[in-house]
């Protein structure tokens, strides 16, 4: 089987991978995007506040989406390096 894409080739983490499908839709905030994976994982997967910040920063490190701050609320947006990742 030929496996392509940015989990397959180790760029990214199944959750980095997910918060970049949903940035994908728009900008968005960090606890809109724990919550929503929350609703859709729940009895399966509990995803962790400390798990999905971490992973946004390392996106934003290495230039996959940015952050800026709007009344004091931290969103996150793709950059082109993210969608062209996607």
């Amino acid at each position: 089987m030929l496996r392509v894409g940015p989990l397959a080739s180790g760029v990214v983490s199944p959750l980095q991978f997910l918060l970049l499908l949903q940035l994908n839709k728009g900008p968005k905030y960090g606890y809109e995007m724990l919550t929503f994976l929350r609703g859709e994982f729940e009895g399966v997967w509990d995803v962790k506040t400390g798990s999905v910040y971490p992973a946004l920063r390392s996106l934003e490190s290495r230039g996959f989406v940015e952050t800026s701050k709007k009344d004091e609320t931290e969103f996150y947006t793709l950059t082109p390096s993210g969608e062209s990742l996607l």
